[in-house]
This record gives C-alpha cells, sequence and structure tokens, in this order.
C-alpha cells in the first residue's frame, strides 16, 4: 500500500511538472519583440494570462494600479483607458464599452495576470495563436512611418507631491528636413509642458498656508494617439491632462496634420473644397445634433451658433476615412459637455486629401508594360495575409510593340500588416529598372487598406 501511495504521488508531481512546463514555455511576441516575464503565462479555460505591466507597457501603455476595498487597473495609451477590476469577468474601454471577460485578471506569486487576447484586442492589436511555436503573436497595426514614443517622466514628494508622465512621437525623418522640424516641434513643446508645470508646483509649494494634511497631488499627463498614417498624411493628436487641485482635472487636445509628400501642414480649411462644402453650417449642425440627444433646445442653439463663430479656432485631425473637428471644453460650451466632435466622412467631392482605399473587399491597381521589350512585372515579395492575382491586359490596337497593362487585385485572408514588393525587368537580367513597394493593412473583416505605395 505504501509503495503504491508512494507511486501515485510521485505520479501527481510528474503532472503536476509537466502542466507547469506547458504553460511556461510559451513565447509571446508584440510587433516581432519576444517580451520577457518574470511570472510565466498561464493558461486557464483555454485562455492565456500573462503579467499586467509587461504586456501593457509593451503596447505603448501607462500602467496605474490601486489597491483598496478592490484592486483598479487602468492602462492608458493616448485617448483610450481599459480599465478593470481584479477578479472581475467585465472589462471597460473608456469608461463605457464593456467588455466580458471569459477569464478575470487574477493575482499569481504576487503579480498581477490579466488575460492576453482582450486587452490587446481592445487596444486595437491582433492576436494569433501558433500552435506549433507555442507562441501568441500580437501584431498592431503599422502605418507608413516608424514612430518611436519618446518618455518623460518626473516625480517629487514634498507637503505636495508632483508626478508628470509625457509622451511625445519621434518620427523617422530618413533625412527629411520637415519631419525633423516636426520632430523638434513635439519634443520641444513635451519639455516646455513639463517645465511650465513644474514652475507652478514650486510656486505653489511656497503657500505657507498648504500643508502636507491637505492631501494634494499634482499631475501632468501628456499623450498622444496616431490617428492616421497613410497615403502621405501623418495625423496626430495630442491630449494635455492636469490636475492642481478642485474638483476635476483640466484637459485640452491639439491635432496637426501633415501631408508629408508636399511636405506642409494642413490648416482646416485646407481640408475642404469649400468653394463646393459649407464648412461651417456643416460642423455647427453635425455637433448640435449630437446635443441634442442630451440638452434643450436653447443650449443647442447656443452651442450651433458658437460653433459657427469659433471655426476657425477648431481642432482637427484625419482618421482612415473621416475628417473629425472638435472643440475643447469651455470653447463653446461647458465643461460638462465635454469635447464636441463633428465627424465628416470622406468624399472626394469635398475633401481635399486622399482616404481612400479603406477597408475595401479588393483593391486593384494597374501598371504599365510591354511584354515585347523583354520586361515583366514580377511578384518578388508577398505576404501570408493577402491573395494577389496579376494578370497582363493586351494593348487594344494593331500597332506592332504596343505596351499593354498589368493588372494586380488583392484581396485580404488574414488581419494583420502586409507589405508586397514588385519588380519590373527581364528574367536574365540581375537588376529591375523599376521597383513599387505597397504597404496594406489587413482589416479584421478582411478588407484591405492601402498604407503606403513607393516607387
Amino acid at each position: 500500500m505504501k509503495k503504491m501511495i508512494g507511486i501515485f504521488i510521485s505520479l501527481c508531481f510528474v503532472m503536476s511538472f509537466i502542466n507547469v512546463f506547458a504553460e511556461s514555455d510559451i513565447r509571446v511576441t508584440v510587433n516581432g519583440a519576444l517580451l520577457g516575464f518574470d511570472q510565466p503565462p498561464i493558461i486557464e479555460n483555454g485562455r492565456t494570462l500573462v503579467p499586467m505591466r509587461a504586456i501593457f507597457e509593451a503596447l505603448g501603455c501607462k500602467v496605474e494600479y490601486y489597491a483598496g476595498e478592490e484592486q483598479y487597473v487602468f492602462a492608458t495609451k493616448g485617448l483610450d483607458t481599459i480599465s478593470l477590476v481584479i477578479g472581475s469577468d467585465m472589462m471597460f474601454l473608456n469608461s463605457e464599452t464593456e467588455i466580458p471577460l471569459d477569464v478575470p485578471a487574477r493575482i499569481e506569486n504576487s503579480r498581477t495576470l490579466i488575460p492576453l487576447r482582450a486587452v490587446s484586442e481592445a487596444l486595437g492589436a491582433n492576436v494569433k495563436w501558433d500552435e506549433a511555436e507555442r507562441a501568441v503573436i500580437i501584431e498592431s497595426k503599422q502605418g507608413a512611418h516608424h514612430i518611436e514614443r519618446k518618455l518623460l517622466t518626473q516625480k517629487l514628494e514634498d507637503k505636495i507631491d508632483f508626478e508628470a508622465y509625457i509622451a511625445y512621437p519621434f518620427i523617422e525623418s530618413n533625412g527629411n528636413e520637415f519631419i525633423d522640424q516636426i520632430n523638434k516641434e513635439y519634443e520641444d513643446d513635451a519639455r516646455a509642458s513639463l517645465t511650465e508645470a513644474l514652475g507652478f508646483y514650486h510656486e505653489v509649494l511656497e503657500d505657507e498656508d498648504i500643508t502636507a494634511e491637505d492631501n494634494v497631488m499634482f499631475t501632468l499627463d501628456l499623450d498622444y494617439s496616431v490617428m492616421m498614417d497613410r497615403n502621405g498624411y501623418l495625423s496626430i493628436l495630442t491630449n494635455y491632462a492636469t490636475y492642481t487641485g478642485g474638483a476635476h482635472p483640466n484637459s485640452t487636445r491639439i491635432g496637426r496634420t501633415f501631408d508629408l509628400k508636399a511636405n506642409k501642414e494642413f490648416a482646416l480649411r485646407d481640408v475642404f473644397q469649400t468653394e463646393a462644402f459649407d464648412l461651417e453650417n456643416t460642423v455647427a449642425e453635425n455637433i448640435a445634433e449630437k446635443v441634442a440627444e442630451y440638452a434643450d433646445e436653447e443650449h443647442v442653439k447656443s452651442v450651433h451658433d458658437a460653433a459657427i463663430a469659433n471655426i476657425d479656432d477648431a481642432g482637427f485631425y484625419l482618421t482612415d476615412h473621416m475628417v473629425h473637428v472638435f472643440y475643447v471644453p469651455y470653447q463653446i460650451a461647458s465643461y460638462a459637455d465635454g469635447y464636441l466632435i463633428a465627424d465628416i466622412r470622406y468624399d472626394s467631392a469635398y475633401i481635399n486629401v486622399d482616404l481612400s482605399d479603406y477597408d475595401c473587399p479588393e483593391l486593384v491597381y494597374e501598371m504599365e508594360g510591354n511584354r515585347t521589350t523583354g520586361f515583366e512585372w514580377v511578384l518578388t515579395q508577398t505576404s501570408n495575409k493577402l491573395t494577389i492575382e496579376m494578370n497582363y491586359i493586351e494593348p487594344d490596337t494593331n500597332l506592332e510593340g504596343a505596351g499593354g497593362v498589368y493588372q494586380m487585385r488583392v484581396k485580404g485572408v488574414e488581419p494583420g500588416n502586409a507589405t508586397i514588393r514588385l519588380e519590373y525587368k527581364r528574367d536574365w537580367e540581375e537588376f529591375p529598372i523599376q521597383i513599387t513597394e505597397y504597404q496594406f493593412y489587413v482589416e479584421k473583416d478582411l478588407g484591405v487598406t492601402l498604407i503606403n505605395q513607393q516607387e
């Protein structure tokens, strides 16, 4: 009997070891980078849970943790905030969108573990499980430019504490002086914001009426979101939030949109063909319609009229298929109204920027070519996220030696980023005479969006 018990205990130990090994050998990559964890991922009910801070920071988030009667986690990236309670089966995006969790966040070996797929997808990333490699592959949407997230942080403790978290973009320029100037302006603004906040903080410290018992903390949070980066256009929205005591924090936003083909920054009126489009009334009516959902007619009219009067001070940014015109709190309405935003869908009849080729079931491109010369357009780099069909259309003429058209049809088969490369060359020659690269993003519905085309 003792021998049987010993065998049983040994088997339990072995099975336990195998189970731990099977879970701890899981690899997680984010945009191609392998993550390291001090607490290995675990699998519960078929869901992978990973240490909270490692995954959130890999996805570019600021992480905050509050422990009281309940333990709260907040992860902020740009304008998006994920919040959840340890042990709860519900997660929230921006305090309003409920996201049910198959497996709640939990504590394991003094580390907070969160469900990997749910939080990654809430931040717009694609998640794929590779069974053969026992790997979770997380991929964020990539724009046309590599943009590094730069950070400035500061924390001071006194009778009033001060904490600053400042994120600003650094765009890979490849020697482009216009982009270099943009980078300098963002860095200068970040440093000036910190200097101004610290100056105010030190002034308040000199106030003898304020003591540590007042339990006040000053904060500065500056973060940005890349709202669009494709077709030669880059649109960045920066959010500034400060708290210096009082009923609520103060915040504002600044949108900047750049035409990187022409090396210029857009003003709002540059985006629209104003001779064919009533910008003021379109914005005012769009916003008034939203305000009418919660306010009386008098307030709606007040906001409508103020939107028209302040149109040249409105902010704006682009997304993949819209122009968003916004007013910050107190600009045309009270703080309680929040940010008032007019969403204007893309239409080439009245918008000067090209926002076409977005989330299409199929994209078609044509390239001139002439087979009689021996040259062919050849696909030299493909992607498993796309199906690509190449056809040569003969010229509609009897003229000897006339060239035709190569037609490329692109469809999505798997969500994620995809780059393809075409070369115009002869079989017997080493170097092509023309190269074209296309960068696409396959949406979750398998629609295809053109990110960049470069020759």
